[in-house]
């Protein structure tokens, strides 16, 4: 399972990685977890122009409840994939649209 947490931040917040491709940010302040929850579905996988797209779908939890879900398409080209010391790989830039769908 993937977990997520949607983060605010004020400021004007930039985001690069370090030289083992841990994700960086700086220029942010005030940071606040709007939204978490886990992956239940889906997939992303390596396309034909070597970068990765898919689709997700995610429960989305606020204060522990469960208060609806995001049904998120991706695309990112090969520029923007690091990868890390660990082994993984972390995606900047793209494309990435999110429909929310509240629970009820």
């Amino acid at each position: 399972m993937v977990s997520y947490e949607f983060i605010g931040y004020m400021g004007s917040a930039t985001f690069g990685h370090a030289a083992d491709g841990t994700p960086t940010i700086s220029g942010a302040q005030n940071e606040v977890v709007l939204a978490q929850g886990n992956l239940i579905s889906g997939s992303l996988a390596f396309n034909a122009s070597g970068g990765v797209s898919g689709n997700l779908d995610a429960t989305v939890q606020v204060g522990g409840y469960t208060v609806g879900a995001l049904d998120v398409s991706v695309q990112h080209s090969a520029g923007d994939i690091r990868h890390t010391a660990l082994g993984g790989i972390t995606l900047s830039g793209g494309a990435i649209h999110a429909i929310f769908v509240p629970a009820g």
